[in-house]
């Protein structure tokens, strides 16, 4: 029972490793999205920067066309003022060119000042980008740390995982060697029972069972050390992640549950076989007791 709570008390502790690390990359997955933000607005800046430009060329040239036309039509006109001076028509014509060019000017200079607004804009911008604020520098520092943090906690993982690993295949070697002193206990109880007459073990097993048990208690201590470890770590972490300790707690109520069924369902199995023979029953409680 002392090795299945300290295994269970390493599956606790891995599914709390896991847990923060999702929240690790959750946490990493937000600040990645604000570094493509403004990795974006960049652009943007740079499109607009671009646009600007294209536009200011179209209108300047639009400009020039219009002026050139607007010079053209009063040339002709100039020429041909002599004969149609008397005319209000041509009178018209001029006062609504005299307007359509101020019109135009007029358009003129406030594209040249929205042009020179989008100019600050970008110079403002570029400066904002070249010369960042302390809090986008924190911020590249936490993210730089959480990446660095969340390395260290995946090496961590991968060690626990190898650790536990390592911690199954003592165990079963373990369990293999009480089952085989088990047995052998059993077959030498049994024939002490049949042929009712004591006989001492012979010298050549007497080293063997004491070499199997020192190694078996070399093992056992070196897994206890360890699982000691793990349950001080585990509950250092749980004193500080509040969530932690909700999944431990329900964790621990499940395994109950399920102890407690297994228990049940065991006492009955043992109540429908009580019908058997003492040395079976002997035999059974001796491997029950090195298992």
């Amino acid at each position: 029972m002392e090795i299945m709570e300290a295994a269970d008390l390493e599956k606790q502790k891995h599914n709390n490793t896991r847990m923060e690390a999702l929240v690790r990359l959750s946490k990493l997955e937000v600040y990645i999205c604000l570094f493509i933000a403004f990795y974006t607005l960049r652009t943007v800046n740079a499109d607009l920067a671009r646009s600007l430009a294209a536009t200011q060329k179209n209108l300047e040239i639009e400009v020039l066309e219009n002026l050139f036309k607007l010079k053209r039509k009063m040339s002709v006109t100039c020429q041909n003022g002599d004969n149609l001076v008397a005319s209000k028509g041509v009178e018209f014509e001029l006062k609504m060119l005299e307007a359509e060019y101020s019109f135009v000017t007029d358009e003129v200079e406030c594209l040249q000042e929205k042009a020179k607004k989008l100019e600050m804009n970008i110079e403002t911008t570029q400066t904002e980008i070249e010369n960042p604020t302390e809090v986008e520098i924190q911020l590249k520092q936490r993210l730089d740390n959480f990446t660095v943090h969340l390395i260290q906690k995946q090496a961590q993982v991968e060690s626990l995982y190898s650790i536990k690993a390592m911690l199954l295949f003592r165990i079963e070697d373990e369990n293999k060697s009480i089952m085989e002193l088990a047995d052998f206990s059993s077959t030498s109880s049994r024939d002490y029972l049949e042929s009712s007459v004591w006989e001492p073990y012979d010298s050549k097993f007497r080293p063997l069972f004491k070499q199997k048990i020192r190694s078996s208690q070399q093992h056992l201590g070196s897994l206890i050390r360890q699982l000691d470890s793990i349950f001080s770590s585990g509950v250092i972490f749980l004193r500080k992640n509040s969530t932690a300790r909700i999944w431990s707690l329900f964790y621990f109520v499940c395994h109950h549950l399920w102890v407690l069924y297994i228990l049940t369902s065991h006492s009955s199995v043992s109540d429908s076989n009580d019908t058997r023979s003492g040395v079976a029953v002997s035999r059974e409680n001796i491997n029950n007791t090195g298992a």
